[in-house]
């Protein structure tokens, strides 16, 4: 019968009574092949809010709601069962039976309602009904009209009402609204270690991918030498061209920065002369060499130009 029987759940109403109840809705669908017996079963289930508030405590035989023939029970905290009561009669296979029941404040989420809603009866073995076992609460209907998702309304000099509260579900329309963001342009061009100092003239540029440009292989830095030739797509020459050319000198870069004087085996200096088409790397050691060839390489744009 847990198998079998499949409940949905959904909010009717938030604003017909102030905020002191909202209405709910439990349809219990017999898509089974067998009859549901009209009596002798009751369904146990949780939520925060207070079941038929106006009529707690209940009486000892529970509240019973006529227009449905169900007797709800309070067992502890939020904790309760809902039984059919005489008049409820059998649900055949196919057909459906819904009950409507009042609970106290407003409900405005899903999550208002626990999944894991369990059966048991007279000679039943007490059983999760299957259709509530979702985390995702699919068995939880939307909440698509103002009277679901509103909190209250107010009621005004001339006797009509209107929602104050202004909560909006969010839409499509509604997300791209709030996380629209105006075009940025192109990244930052970042450099890792950050330069003591640096100097870019976004005007005048070196064009790297116009196939006359070669690293010249001096070797004093033979690793760097080859890598920002591979990097590049560059040829190695062992002649220094007067032009269109990347050359690494050994150098021993040092900088005053405030009181402070920064230089080591990771220094170097970065040149790039668009007015004679050179690049120049200074480094000490292999280390500052290999942090001017990445400045080189993350300070070039997607034309392949470094700026002077």
């Amino acid at each position: 019968m847990a198998q079998y029987l499949q409940v949905t759940y959904e909010v009717v109403d938030n604003l017909e009574n102030d905020m002191d109840t909202f209405t709910s809705q439990v349809t219990l669908n017999n898509t089974g092949r067998k009859t549901v017996p009209g009596a002798g079963w009751a369904i146990f289930f949780s939520q925060r809010k207070m079941v038929e508030p106006f009529y707690y405590p209940y009486p000892n035989a529970g509240r019973l709601i006529k227009r449905y023939s169900v007797r709800f029970r309070h067992l502890q905290g939020g904790f309760f069962s809902v039984e059919p009561d005489e008049g409820f009669g059998d649900i055949a296979s196919g057909d459906s039976r819904v009950i409507q029941f009042t609970s106290a404040t407003f409900s405005v989420a899903r999550t208002d309602a626990f999944p894991n809603w369990y059966l048991a009866g007279l000679g039943l073995e007490p059983r999760t009904l299957v259709s509530t076992v979702s985390e995702d609460m699919g068995w939880v209907g939307e909440f698509d009209t103002e009277n679901k998702w509103k909190r209250y309304e107010e009621v005004k000099a001339d006797g009509t009402s209107e929602s104050s509260d202004r909560y909006e579900p969010y839409n499509a329309e509604s997300r791209y609204e709030v996380n629209t963001v105006d075009d940025l342009g192109g990244p930052v061009k970042h450099v890792i270690p950050t330069p003591a100092d640096i100097k870019v003239t976004r005007t005048s540029y070196v064009q790297l991918d116009t196939k006359d440009w070669v690293v010249y292989n001096a070797k004093k830095f033979p690793k760097e030498e080859r890598m920002v030739a591979e990097r590049l797509g560059l040829r190695l020459s062992a002649e220094r061209p007067a032009s269109h050319v990347i050359l690494f000198r050994s150098h021993d870069p040092w900088w005053s920065v405030g009181d402070r004087e920064i230089g080591g085996p990771e220094a170097y200096t970065l040149i790039v002369d668009p007015s004679v088409q050179v690049i120049e790397i200074k480094a000490h050691s292999s280390p500052g060499a290999f942090y001017g060839v990445m400045s080189l390489l993350n300070l070039m744009d997607e034309q392949f130009r470094r700026p002077r």
